[in-house]
């Protein structure tokens, strides 16, 4: 079944982006969720953000359902859920802010680094060390 792309505004912009989720490929309990963000008409260039997470046993991927991490700047624990379409502007100015305009391709970025940035405390999500 093909997915559709979901049509954002952004600064006058038009964007489309998808999330997909691949969970334990390699039976290493890990997840990954990836955002795939394009500019209209520039689909051979998407920004790709992946959030590799440890893959939770009853819920899967954490971030595709709500989750709570701290916010180390409110000292609140919030509800995450990236298929809520209020992250994806944050993801577009922090593309930009990585070099991607839309029309060039750059490497993928690390998600975590994504919620890092926001104040989340992303210990809950990250992969242990054997």
């Amino acid at each position: 079944m093909k997915q559709k792309l979901r049509k954002l505004v952004h600064n006058n912009k038009e964007y489309l982006y998808r999330v997909n989720t691949i969970y334990n490929t390699k039976g290493d309990n890990t997840s990954l969720l990836s955002v795939r963000i394009f500019l209209n008409g520039e689909k051979n260039t998407p920004l790709c953000i992946d959030f590799i997470t440890i893959e939770d046993e009853f819920m899967g991927q954490p971030l595709n359902g709500n989750i709570k991490l701290l916010n180390k700047t409110t000292q609140y624990e919030e509800n995450i859920n990236l298929n809520e379409p209020k992250y994806i502007p944050k993801l577009i100015d922090w593309g930009t802010a990585q070099g991607w305009n839309g029309s060039n391709k750059i490497a993928p970025l690390n998600g975590l680094l994504f919620l890092q940035l926001l104040g989340y405390d992303t210990t809950p999500l990250q992969i242990k060390e054997k």
